[in-house]
């Protein structure tokens, strides 16, 4: 129960994410009731246990059925918040996200601002709440593996908080005092766009050096110019000389767009 205290705004969406026992389910439920009525807590797991019959469980011998409903799950978890969100709710989305999947799962979900936040206690801390804890997983990874994957293979999106010292309250405060690391996008200005390459580089406060962006990730086919404001997600990741790589970028006014594509193959396609 809530005491009806709120902070951030309507229609903000959060999306939190982590190894299994990193506090996932209980952090997003008490986030959910700090936000601004009306208030929603969507768990992407509800659509793996909706399956009734031929449901294909994730583990490290997973098969291509597995990955597939895997992705739909996410596809459909973000159909489902932003569903909400265009209803007018606070939403906070919480399900295992890890590698490949965090950005694509960003990139679905339409909702800005929207909120990233990986729990990531330390693993053995993750591991010994695991072993406490009444509920039975059905995923064949241990904390360790799932650890592995966080770590190594998940791009650095958003607020990446140690929980291993925190409580749920402290862990919520620190949520929600923290959103500008969190939020995948930011304000950012064009310092240089070559139409013809299909590239270019964009400045702002959380990418210093600047941010790379290939013409893929340009939202309307806009073609970007020097000095443009434009709205920024990224994702920690060298391409040539940056440490920065843009997968998305939007204009920030409804000025003039036009379809073109680059006469050239580039390596990043977000």
């Amino acid at each position: 129960m809530t005491d009806g205290c709120t902070d951030g705004q309507a229609g903000d969406m959060y999306l939190l994410t982590g190894i299994q026992a990193s506090g996932k389910s209980t952090v997003a439920q008490a986030l959910a009731e700090r936000l601004p009525a009306p208030a929603v807590h969507v768990h992407g797991d509800r659509f793996r246990r909706w399956i009734v019959t031929g449901r294909a469980e994730m583990g490290p011998a997973a098969g291509p059925e597995a990955h597939r409903q895997l992705r739909l799950r996410h596809t459909l978890t973000a159909q489902a918040a932003d569903g909400y969100a265009d209803a007018g709710f606070s939403v906070v989305v919480q399900d295992v996200v890890l590698g490949a999947h965090l950005p694509a799962t960003v990139a679905a979900l339409r909702t800005r601002p929207l909120y990233v936040v990986v729990l990531a206690p330390r693993p053995e801390v993750a591991a010994r709440r695991q072993a406490e804890r009444d509920k039975v997983t059905s995923d064949a990874f241990t904390a360790a593996a799932l650890d592995t994957v966080l770590r190594s293979e998940t791009p650095r999106i958003g607020l990446w908080l140690d929980t291993s010292e925190l409580d749920v309250a402290a862990t919520v405060d620190a949520i929600l005092d923290r959103t500008a690391e969190s939020a995948v996008g930011t304000v950012g200005t064009v310092r240089v766009w070559h139409t013809e390459q299909g590239w270019g580089v964009v400045d702002s406060p959380v990418t210093p050096g600047g941010c790379w962006v290939h013409f893929s990730a340009v939202a309307g086919d806009a073609v970007p110019a020097a000095g443009d404001v434009v709205t920024l997600e990224w994702e920690a990741g060298e391409q040539d000389v940056f440490a920065f790589r843009g997968t998305r970028l939007t204009p920030q006014d409804d000025g003039p767009s036009g379809a073109y594509r680059s006469s050239l193959t580039l390596t990043f396609d977000p």
